[in-house]
């Protein structure tokens, strides 16, 4: 009896395995079955975004809307750089005169740019309009640096602004900066050349806080005048080109 026994443990075994190889083919086989068709079928694909740019490209070109993307673009462009961002400068009934000192302290060593030689080292000052302070060897036999015209500041946006630029006189010719408005427009009323004093880096280091304000070198300095044009009437002030 003993020996039945261990025989049939060791036939056991493989008839287990059998049964398991069995039950994996049928669960195959009835995976595997075709149930037919339960809704559209669609073939996998990628939309090509070049070719779809292209081709929409294409169509705006056949009807014309191209052509008019590109000029409302245009005008777009054109309108930000004729009104740039004003500045938040205001006018003022004290008017004040300051001074400032243009001079500038190097944070690193200045090199010549062909021979790297030290100009200036970290650390030295220097005033653009004194050359006594320039580094020596550089400066010897050199004058003093003047300026050739003045900086006026005014935000064209402000009628009488506009009146008081456009009868200021100087001996000196006038740059005209300006903290806002309408570029062309105030070219073609004052007949000069217009500038902008885009993101207020000028007028920071100027200090300048009101307009209208005149800027000009005296000395080795900067002097700053500011003007009261609220006395101005509305008969003085020039209407908007």
């Amino acid at each position: 009896m003993e020996s039945k026994s261990v025989n049939s443990n060791r036939i056991l075994p493989p008839c287990r395995h059998t049964l398991c190889l069995a039950l994996i083919c049928t669960t195959t086989m009835a995976s595997s079955k075709d149930f037919g068709i339960i809704g559209p079928t669609f073939p996998i694909g990628e939309i090509d975004m070049l070719q779809w740019i292209e081709q929409r490209l294409k169509h705006f070109e056949r009807t014309g809307k191209l052509a008019d993307l590109q000029n409302e673009f245009q005008a777009r462009v054109k309108r930000k750089v004729q009104n740039p961002p004003p500045l938040p400068l205001s006018t003022t009934t004290t008017p004040e005169t300051f001074y400032v000192n243009p001079s500038l302290t190097f944070p690193a060593p200045v090199l010549h740019p062909q021979t790297g030689e030290i100009i200036a080292g970290k650390g030295q000052t220097i005033n653009p309009f004194d050359s006594a302070t320039w580094p020596t060897k550089h400066a010897e036999g050199f004058p003093n640096v003047e300026l050739s015209k003045v900086l006026l500041f005014l935000d064209a946006r402000d009628a009488k602004q506009r009146a008081f630029a456009n009868q200021f006189t100087h001996k000196k010719p006038i740059k005209y900066i300006l903290t806002g408005g309408n570029l062309e427009q105030t070219a073609q009323l004052l007949g000069a050349r217009i500038y902008h004093a885009q993101d207020g880096f000028i007028t920071h280091k100027l200090h300048i806080k009101h307009v209208p304000s005149l800027a000009y070198q005296e000395g080795v300095r900067w002097r700053i005048d500011e003007f009261d044009v609220s006395s101005l009437s509305k008969e003085d002030a020039e209407p908007t080109p």
